[in-house]
């Protein structure tokens, strides 16, 4: 049944490329405004860059999650997609898996505008880094899509789920901004372990919350 919404969503998505193309242009618009706006020295970059990467993947983030739950609330099909024969916690799996690709996808992009730029490589710690991607793309998109669907019954949906997902997500940008500038410091797994394991926390927590409660939060 997994599988089955997963080809659902990815028809729907990338049908009209709608929240990829969005979520694309915005986050290399905003790399590009910092690259042209600052002029800081190569010594000093490591320490801005990060926090900055994780800035605009969470802006990019809410931008993808309000979008893609914009086909059901316009032709007022989230009352079918509920009611189908299938496990509600299935549809919020499926709406991270597709959420946390589209974060992949702009990721890339923003990894690329920051070599070409910057001439700053990630791979000191490829594994380590990479892992730490998929840890934290999970974690925003699982909060993302459980705040989403606690706001999906209310007309301020828009306006209400960046107003709760920045702060609840800010202890996660923290800690993922720490990580990845102790990753580029070629730092060891020991310094970073605290950060690595909040963020792990999260993605447990909210993972079963999203998964136990998302039957209750879209009920109308």
């Amino acid at each position: 049944m997994l599988t089955t919404l997963l080809i659902h969503e990815f028809k729907i998505n990338f049908r009209t490329k709608e929240a990829l193309f969005s979520m694309l242009s915005f986050g290399i618009v905003l790399m590009v405004s910092f690259v042209l706006s600052f002029q800081i020295s190569e010594n000093k970059i490591l320490f801005f860059l990060p926090g900055f990467f994780w800035i605009t993947v969470l802006f990019v983030s809410v931008l993808g999650i309000n979008r893609m739950f914009s086909h059901e609330l316009s032709f007022c099909a989230i009352s079918l997609l509920t009611s189908g024969p299938v496990n509600r916690g299935l549809i919020f799996f499926s709406k991270t898996i597709i959420g946390t690709v589209y974060l992949v996808v702009v990721e890339i992009a923003l990894l690329g505008c920051i070599w070409f730029f910057f001439h700053i490589s990630f791979f000191n710690q490829m594994y380590l880094f990479f892992g730490l991607l998929l840890i934290g793309n999970f974690s925003i998109m699982v909060t993302s899509v459980f705040i989403s669907g606690l706001t999906l019954s209310s007309k301020m949906s828009n306006v209400l789920v960046p107003l709760l997902v920045f702060p609840l997500l800010s202890p996660v940008i923290i800690s993922l901004t720490k990580s990845t500038l102790g990753i580029l410091q070629n730092s060891p797994f020991s310094e970073i372990q605290v950060w690595v394991l909040l963020v792990l926390t999260y993605f447990v927590l909210f993972t079963l919350l999203g998964y136990g409660l998302f039957d209750y939060l879209t009920e109308e």
